[in-house]
């Protein structure tokens, strides 16, 4: 994708990598990193063996327990969809011969009448099977409706993260994710190159900073002090709070 605006505001990034690095120290980092990897790795066994065939059922809850936008709405899923067509929806994604729209459109065409986990879950999912080539695209990074969230607040206004479609966005999302990647790793800023996963820690912690700055204008002193902290905010949004993968 040719662009002719600079796309990084370095300056923003910078400044919140300054409130990240305390809210989420090194070891904790460090944690959450190992964490995510630890998922993706589960993932992959679950999905690539299966490919063409079934996951179990226990299988089955623990990628819907595995992020933040269908965890609440496991059981709901479960006992709404069908288990069969939802499980080869699921395979699809490992299909490397297809496109994007073929690997994912299947689980969104499953999820139906469960919003959050199908605009988001099919692409998380996919980021976790390949997390080098696909990024992560849910409402908390950018909600395209209020134009909001940590992607938007890194990348300068004069990037458009609309594209004509559904599949069209989510293609500039992860055009702008890719080149933050890269562009944040050589500015020192919290990134790993050997680590994608790193970058989605970041974006957890400038969207839990933004969130409590926010909530420390609106809100009263008792209900920020229920709030959760950055490394559990941190968790719950990337999908690893609570859930037990192995190592």
């Amino acid at each position: 994708m040719a662009v002719s605006v600079q796309i990084a505001d370095l300056e923003v990034a910078r400044e919140f990598w300054s409130q990240i690095s305390i809210q989420i120290p090194d070891d904790r980092y460090r944690d959450l990193d190992q964490r995510l990897k630890n998922k993706s790795r589960r993932l992959q066994e679950i999905v690539f063996d299966a490919r063409g065939g079934t996951v179990s059922f226990d299988e089955m809850q623990l990628i819907l327990r595995s992020s933040f936008a269908s965890r609440r709405k496991a059981k709901e899923i479960l006992a709404t969809c069908d288990f069969d067509q939802l499980s080869l929806a699921l395979t699809a994604l490992a299909d490397d011969g297809a496109t994007v729209v073929e690997r994912t459109q299947p689980l969104r065409d499953q999820l139906q009448g469960f919003e959050a986990a199908r605009s988001e879950l099919p692409f998380e999912l996919l980021h976790n099977l390949y997390p080098s080539a696909y990024w992560p695209f849910s409402k908390w990074i950018w909600n395209p409706d209020a134009d909001t969230g940590a992607l938007r607040l890194l990348v300068n206004d004069e990037f458009d993260l609309f594209g004509e479609d559904d599949f069209d966005t989510y293609k500039r999302v992860c055009f702008a994710s890719e080149y933050l990647f890269h562009t944040m790793a050589a500015a020192g800023l919290g990134v790993d190159l050997d680590s994608p996963f790193s970058f989605d820690i970041f974006l957890a912690g400038v969207y839990s900073t933004y969130m409590s700055t926010v909530l420390e204008m609106k809100m009263t002193r008792e209900f920020n002090q229920i709030v959760p902290g950055a490394v559990e905010l941190a968790a719950r949004l990337l999908g690893v709070y609570k859930l037990e993968v192995g190592s």
